[in-house]
């Protein structure tokens, strides 16, 4: 049995329905977890978005963006990684479609896992700052922290209240969920890795960890 771990992940996941892990909803951005081989090993790579950019600037994340009509989540997350990093179709290797999962605002993210062949670094500086690599091994081996946070439904100003019980006093309930922040330091360089990436990087991890031969060694 071969040893790269990208062909026991193409085993288990390869023609798999994406793992909804949510509420559902429209389908409307896909990401694309990008490994590139790193000697017998395979680095994860991640994107600092600009920092002009009006949404997100200078946060990190995947390669990745909204669906156009009439694509698939696939064909959306490959066009997406050939337009940020500046590669050709044939780079992309796609292994399989790895989560589905939604966001805070109900939007629907898919996510899945490829290897891009003979990458050199490249990177369109309309949206992307700069790329940077992890190795995966190091990733499956931390333990990512955890920080809490309470949501609150705050109404607006115009919210009819009287169209509920209770009005103004409607017991509102509190929602909490676990915000996961990894930590990369290189160089000199620290990059955090958090929210809704840390969120999907995490899944992965885990998956990795339960269904890939090797991942915990």
């Amino acid at each position: 049995m071969t040893n790269d771990i990208t062909e026991h992940m193409r085993s288990a996941w390869a023609g798999k329905e994406p793992v909804l892990l949510g509420r559902g909803g429209i389908h409307n951005a896909a990401v694309m977890i990008a490994l590139v081989k790193n000697g017998e090993d395979y680095d994860v790579l991640f994107e600092k978005r600009a920092e002009d950019l009006d949404r997100q600037p200078g946060e990190i994340c995947f390669p990745g963006g909204a669906m156009e009509p009439g694509e698939t989540p696939e064909e959306a997350a490959v066009r997406e990684t050939m337009e940020e990093l500046l590669v050709r179709r044939e780079q992309i290797r796609v292994i399989a479609p790895l989560n589905e999962m939604v966001t805070i605002s109900g939007d629907d993210i898919f996510s899945f896992l490829a290897v891009i062949d003979d990458y050199e670094g490249t990177f369109s500086g309309d949206e992307v700052g700069e790329v940077f690599r992890v190795p995966l091994s190091w990733l499956l081996a931390q333990e990512p922290l955890g920080a809490d946070v309470e949501q609150t439904t705050i109404p607006s100003e115009d919210f009819p209240y009287d169209r509920i019980p209770g009005g103004r006093n409607y017991p509102w309930r509190s929602s909490h969920r676990t915000i996961w922040f990894y930590r990369w330091e290189k160089d000199g360089r620290i990059y955090d890795i958090w929210g809704f990436t840390a969120h999907m990087l995490r899944a992965f991890l885990k998956r990795c960890h339960s269904e890939i031969p090797g991942a915990n060694q």
